[in-house]
């Protein structure tokens, strides 16, 4: 009850800068806020430009290219064009890739047999990766109609989707893509707001705020404690409020809940403000406060994927990933399992903690 209490001191007498708190809930929420207007008032940066070469002589291959422009048009923006005009506009920088479906498309499928589809694209290697999945779904259902056609005599096609033979993908639309980089960038604001956290710890021990707090029978632990959640309800009052008024305005849509991502952001919080207090301890030069703190965010943002794709990092890097809390927050955002996600994060914040807590009493009187 004496840190709780405590956190709830700490709190009030924080509010009061109305200066610090207007920046910390402005500064997230108008770059944030930026990005989803530009993304929602140009639909082109969502669409990948994509050709389709239909060289079939049967009727399969045309419901593929209908069903894939009127499925897939919120992430590619696909063109049908003969096999010389798409390699050309490839080379010329105006398709990323083209996926050519041959004369026996039709034929093959009917004869309960994987037609092979070729691939024309650039240096990117990955942005026509959804659309192969959503061809091979279709080619696998089409093929095991056949089959049952040929061992039973009649099917009800309704029954057999592409979704029953291959997983899902879920990164369809627009919504994920810049969903999922505003909740990045959330999380690195949450991370760097340790600055503030360890400045207003650097003050309440210049203000001897601390120092009374220890005169009482509260245990260093608990006034360590105090001063996280304090910190940490804060920021998880303006970072909750920033996320709702985006999704409200935007119409933001997550592939996970939002239960798990407050769960997930709430415990970066704990991190973030764990990471101040670490700060704090480890020097008494309020100068190198931000350095540490930019040091160790810019560091461990880096190698988990934060501020570039983890696959086009050095293998050595891709494997100490995992050893940063913003990978672990990456995979509940990417419908991991929030428990033991939330869990591990959690366990960068306790190690910052007992860091920062070690020897409280000596700290506050340096």
């Amino acid at each position: 009850m004496g840190m709780i209490k405590l956190a709830l001191i700490n709190f009030k007498y924080m509010i009061k800068d109305k200066k610090v708190i207007t920046l910390m809930l402005l500064m997230p929420l108008l770059v944030t806020g930026f990005i989803c207007y530009m993304a929602k008032g140009d639909s082109s940066t969502s669409s990948f430009p994509v050709a389709v070469v239909l060289k079939d002589k049967g009727n399969q291959g045309k419901i593929l290219v209908d069903e894939m422009i009127k499925e897939e048009k919120d992430y590619y923006n696909i063109t049908n064009l003969s096999e010389e005009e798409a390699r050309a506009k490839i080379k010329g920088g105006k398709l990323l890739a083209a996926y050519i479906i041959g004369e026996d498309f039709s034929d093959k499928i009917q004869k309960g047999e994987k037609p092979v589809i070729s691939l024309l694209k650039t240096g990117n290697q990955n942005v026509a990766f959804k659309l192969g999945q959503y061809i091979d779904q279709y080619i696998n259902s089409k093929i095991l109609i056949s089959d049952l056609k040929a061992s039973v005599g009649s099917v009800d096609e309704s029954l057999i989707t592409k979704n029953n033979i291959t997983t899902e993908v879920k990164t369809k639309g627009s919504s994920f893509n810049f969903a999922k980089l505003v909740m990045v960038l959330i999380v690195n604001f949450i991370i760097f707001s340790a600055n503030y956290v360890a400045g207003e710890i650097f003050a309440q021990r210049k203000e001897k705020t601390l120092s009374r707090q220890l005169t009482t029978p509260h245990k260093p632990w608990e006034v360590s404690g105090g001063l996280i959640l304090g910190f940490g309800l804060i920021q998880i009052v303006i970072y909750s409020f920033i996320i709702v008024i985006l999704k409200m305005t935007f119409g933001l849509q997550f592939d996970v809940s939002l239960i798990s991502i407050f769960i997930g952001m709430a415990c970066m919080i704990v991190v973030s403000v764990s990471l101040g207090l670490f700060a704090v301890r480890i020097t008494t030069n309020e100068g190198l406060l931000s350095i540490i703190v930019c040091v160790i965010g810019t560091a461990t943002g880096f190698v988990s994927g934060s501020f570039t794709p983890s696959a086009s990092l050095p293998s050595a890097i891709q494997s100490i990933a995992k050893f940063t809390p913003q990978y672990w927050f990456s995979e509940i955002m990417g419908g991991g399992n929030v428990i033991v996600s939330s869990i591990l994060i959690l366990l960068f914040g306790v190690v910052l903690f007992t860091a920062g807590s070690i020897r409280l009493n000596k700290l506050v009187k340096e």
